[in-house]
């Protein structure tokens, strides 16, 4: 990659995050200073509208899914909420850029949005079947979907935690992803468990699978390895499946060409003696259009 293009990129995944952090950070602030207005006025509060809830997947509020990591968990803007937001916001910020500049957009749009989903509908599914009444909300989901995969794609990077302690971030990241489960387990909060689990299983999933490499505990290069191979020989499958079908042809018995072919050969036959006769302008626009894309479609296979 040249400087030029490297500098335009930089930009690019610049504006793209820095628009996405302004996004999250509004969205937020906005929810929680509606919130006791339209309490007040007896409405629905932005909280209860955009984050996840049994209700909301009930009224087919499909919104919610994507919503509910834009929403924060406070009813009040106060010191905790700016801690909250400057924190999460940072490391979007940190591990967005390093994931952006190493995989590109689309991977981090996966991560990200299609994990918080994921992690959403799995959870919901959780809150259906025990009947839960709870209100899911906040940015851990896809944020912890980020983290495994920056875990797995830079597994042997330090960085200084608390700015004097040098740690991998392999063991960083399982710490921390590690503890947040067990606490939610220990104090029974299946609900935040099965949503964080799924989030991270989704990020270790989309990084072995789609990146066809391995997480840094080698305990698991077996099933990761069998993963891959199952993953490449269905998805080869598939497609040499897609390829037969589509050269597949039909023959007609008397003539012996491509029955596509032959009607294509009448067509063109027709529009040549109808110009022969009464010239060019005879023919229709569709005409036209047809004979034209015929005589290209000639043209290509003549050299080929």
């Amino acid at each position: 990659m040249n400087y030029f293009s490297s500098k335009k990129f930089s930009f690019t995944a610049n504006s793209f995050l820095k628009n996405l952090i302004i996004l999250h950070s509004l969205f937020a602030i906005v929810c929680v200073l509606l919130d006791p207005i339209l309490i007040q006025l007896k409405l629905h509060s932005p909280q209860f509208l955009f984050s996840l809830s049994t209700w909301g997947v009930k009224k087919f509020f499909i919104w919610q899914y994507l919503t509910y990591f834009f929403v924060a968990p406070f009813t009040q803007v106060n010191l905790s909420l700016v801690f909250y937001t400057v924190f999460n916001m940072y490391f979007l910020w940190s591990v967005g850029m390093a994931l952006i500049e190493r995989k590109g957009i689309k991977d981090f749009l996966n991560l990200y949005f299609v994990g918080g989903i994921f992690a959403g509908v799995a959870c919901s599914m959780f809150l259906m079947l025990t009947k839960t009444s709870a209100l899911i909300c906040g940015i851990n989901a896809p944020l912890y979907s980020l983290l495994t995969a920056w875990m797995i794609l830079m597994p042997e990077m330090q960085i200084l935690l608390f700015f004097t302690i040098p740690i991998r971030i392999k063991w960083l990241i399982t710490g921390v992803l590690g503890v947040n489960l067990l606490i939610d387990l220990s104090n029974g909060n299946l609900t935040t468990f099965v949503l964080y689990f799924s989030a991270i299983a989704f990020g270790y999933l989309y990084s072995i699978l789609s990146w066809k490499t391995h997480s840094p505990f080698q305990f698991l290069f077996p099933f990761e390895k069998g993963l891959i191979h199952l993953f490449t020989k269905s998805d080869s499958h598939k497609r040499k499946g897609f390829s037969a079908a589509s050269e597949k042809k039909i023959y007609d018995f008397k003539t012996g060409l491509p029955v596509q072919a032959e009607k294509e050969d009448l067509f063109a036959d027709k529009c040549l003696s109808k110009i022969e006769k009464n010239g060019r302008s005879s023919l229709s626009f569709i005409e036209k259009w047809k004979l034209k894309k015929i005589s290209k479609k000639f043209r290509n296979s003549s050299i080929e």
